[in-house]
């Protein structure tokens, strides 16, 4: 997630504070070495942030495959796969 909460309208039309949820990434991969950019997935409120954090870790861990990386991991599932993990 970003470093600084931008407000955003809620459901209710209340401004609130979100993140956008950036997954994936890295300086270089095992076969090419070139660098990856991350995926935005979702925009979530503020209050939602743990419980994202939880259910992408447990995703991972539940979906990687052998010894993969949580960089390859995204890189393995689209945007919408990786923002139904969240």
């Amino acid at each position: 997630a970003s470093n600084k909460p931008a407000p955003a309208p809620s459901n209710d039309g209340e401004l609130v504070e979100h993140f956008d949820v950036f997954l994936g990434g890295g300086l270089g991969d095992h076969d090419s070495g070139a660098a990856r950019f991350n995926k935005r997935v979702k925009r979530i409120t503020a209050e939602e942030v743990p419980v994202a954090i939880n259910r992408a870790i447990e995703s991972y861990r539940g979906l990687k495959t052998g010894n993969e990386s949580f960089a390859d991991f995204c890189a393995r599932h689209s945007e919408e796969e990786l923002a139904e993990m969240l």
